[in-house]
């Protein structure tokens, strides 16, 4: 499993590298504005990465500010706060303007499932194709965003019965 530090760095340099995914996406309307989406979820792969990211720091700090955000992911804060916006209204956080950010029960659930796809993922590109961790770990991080609870299940139990 990757630690926090080894997430948010890889989370991190997807951040940077920015999609190019576009033919695994679908284009959604959202008042009148194309949104690009993850397939088989709710918000995009860039809020995805938020979200994670959030849940990450989290774990690491007593509080999580708009600045912690943008500092990890060499981010601009209006851009995050843009994101956070959207987080909250999607029922995902709470946070009061320049205040700290916290994970509502919808949003850690989230979080969680999003860092464990990355993570089964991780296991088994390394543990069952013999990938390279830091390769493998940027991979992880982009795939998780395009595989379904049933591809899911089924790898965690593939790695499971085939792990090294």
């Amino acid at each position: 499993m990757l630690s926090v530090e080894n997430n948010l760095e890889i989370v991190k340099e997807t951040k940077k590298r920015g999609r190019k995914k576009v033919n695994q996406e679908k284009v959604v309307s959202n008042k009148g504005k194309n949104t690009r989406k993850a397939l088989d979820n709710e918000i995009s792969a860039s809020l995805e990465d938020y979200l994670e990211i959030i849940y990450l720091l989290s774990m690491r700090m007593q509080e999580v500010r708009v600045t912690d955000i943008a500092c990890e992911i060499e981010l601009s804060k209006p851009s995050v706060n843009r994101a956070v916006r959207t987080l909250t209204e999607e029922g995902m956080l709470t946070h009061i303007h320049y205040g700290a950010i916290e994970l509502t029960d919808k949003g850690r659930l989230k979080a969680k499932e999003i860092n464990n796809k990355k993570n089964t993922i991780n296991d088994f590109l390394v543990s069952c194709l013999g990938v390279d961790e830091k390769i493998a770990s940027k991979e992880a991080d982009d795939l998780k965003h395009y595989i379904g609870k049933n591809t899911l299940r089924k790898l965690k139990s593939f790695v499971k019965e085939n792990k090294n």
